[in-house]
């Protein structure tokens, strides 16, 4: 492979997979959710949580589930809920394992009419003409069990016809609710608390995904004067390993970025559980509105805002030559991350870069065009953020064309929810050109100004 395909190679696994980052938070932190967020939260130690944030389960049995949106996925007392779920009522037949000895003897002296109890490799089948016989049979049969103090085992439950099976459930938990909660009852696909050790979140790393932005020109502009210089010392008899190993080092140190900046996501080798083949979570209702509480993570209206926020901003200022500036920017936020508006910015154009020398007055002009923005959020915490980014404007100005050029970056604040405020620095270049008898130019200044803006 040439070393430039090496480079771009490099360069675009650099920026695919070298921008995320994983951490390992406790099961609690997530439990302990009573409400679906509004927005992106901060836990652990600054881990953040947003809808866009994967989650992965480590289990105590050495296995690891697959990565899960934390859009879609909802937690109640019992689990990490990350699917359908079925109404255990509707259960048809159970399949029992792990009980004492005399759960065979328990089970056929307390089985309804037409009921079947049958063991099949160690574990015992149990089969009901009526669905509705099957859990007060189970819960009359927990609660023989432990008076008797003996192991009532796991269940796992089946719908008619094979339509769904469920994973393990404690029988037990049956014989500890109300007859008139059984019911109620739900089983759903996710994953129990019980055998959680942790979970891991995967994230969008900001700055990482902003150094990879920069760098990447900056890498693949090295790998172009590698080339070149290589060419060119062969073409001329000279020794062409000083430009080799530039390029083969630049390429080895993107390439290790790359495969190195994401390992903690690696499931290390260990088993993949699938979490939607099997429901497992027991859904039991609340008191004392007696319904089954799922609490989705995020609300709606978070899912949609860290897709898209419609961002209204405007700003003002003093440019290094003392003169006001403003501008007013409308446009949007997408994945919480890239920043896009259309602008219109007034400066204050009397300098010699547009005049050729002293102008009568600090006339103010318009420009419009754009600007591309990176709102660095690393945490989820709205209260501190940080922008780059740069903007085009033109416009024209007594028959010339006047272009300003900016590279935009500043600390960012929250204020409520929809609220912020940007300190920012904007140096730019004014460039001006087209009219007939002056000569065009190009003027560097600096933009110091104060932002208000609205994500909505």
């Amino acid at each position: 492979m040439s070393q430039s395909k090496v480079a771009a190679a490099s360069i675009v696994a650099l920026l695919v997979s070298g921008c995320y980052t994983t951490a390992a938070v406790p099961p609690a932190q997530l439990a302990s959710i009573e409400h679906p967020l509004d927005a992106p939260r901060s836990v652990g130690d600054g881990v953040r949580l947003g809808p866009r944030t994967e989650i992965r389960a480590r289990l105590a049995d050495g296995s690891v589930t697959t990565w899960l949106p934390a859009g879609r996925v909802a937690v109640a007392k019992e689990g990490l809920v990350t699917g359908r779920s079925y109404p255990l009522g509707a259960a048809t037949g159970a399949v029992l394992s792990d009980a004492g000895d005399g759960a065979r003897a328990m089970l056929e002296a307390a089985a309804p009419p037409g009921a079947d109890v049958t063991l099949v490799d160690g574990e015992l089948c149990l089969r009901v003409p009526d669905a509705r016989l099957l859990l007060p049979w189970l819960a009359g049969y927990a609660t023989g069990a432990a008076t008797l103090h003996q192991p009532s085992g796991v269940l796992s439950f089946h719908g008619a016809g094979g339509s769904w099976r469920s994973g393990p459930i404690s029988a037990a938990d049956l014989g500890a609710m109300k007859p008139a909660d059984l019911a109620r009852l739900e089983i759903a696909e996710g994953i129990p608390w019980r055998l959680v050790s942790a979970l891991d979140l995967h994230n969008l790393d900001t700055l990482r995904t902003t150094g990879a932005i920069i760098g990447a020109p900056f890498a693949g502009a090295l790998m172009v004067l590698s080339a070149l210089g290589t060419v060119a010392a062969v073409a001329d008899g000279d020794d062409p390993s000083p430009s080799i190993d530039l390029g083969v080092g630049v390429a080895s140190v993107v390439s290790d970025a790359a495969a190195n900046a994401d390992a903690r996501a690696s499931a290390g080798g260990a088993p993949l559980r699938a979490t939607g083949a099997r429901p497992a979570v027991l859904l039991a209702p609340d008191e004392p509105s007696a319904t089954v509480r799922v609490t989705p993570l995020f609300s709606a209206r978070a899912r949609r805002r860290d897709a898209f926020k419609l961002v209204l901003e405007g700003e003002a200022g003093v440019t290094t030559e003392g003169a006001f500036t403003g501008a007013a920017g409308i446009g949007a936020r997408l994945g919480d991350f890239l920043e896009l508006t259309a602008r219109a910015r007034s400066l204050s154009l009397a300098a010699p870069a547009l005049y050729g020398g002293p102008a009568p007055s600090p006339a103010q002009h318009l420009l419009f065009g754009g600007r591309m923005g990176l709102h660095i959020d690393t945490d989820g915490n709205p209260l501190t953020a940080f922008v780059f980014g740069g903007e085009v404007l033109a416009g024209q100005v007594d028959g010339q064309t006047v272009t300003e050029l900016g590279l935009v970056l500043g600390p960012r604040f929250g204020i409520g929810d929809k609220m912020f405020a940007s300190l920012l620095v904007t140096p730019s270049v004014l460039l001006t050109s087209g009219q007939p008898g002056r000569s065009d130019t190009a003027t560097m200044q600096m933009l110091f100004t104060g932002e208000i803006g609205f994500d909505l």
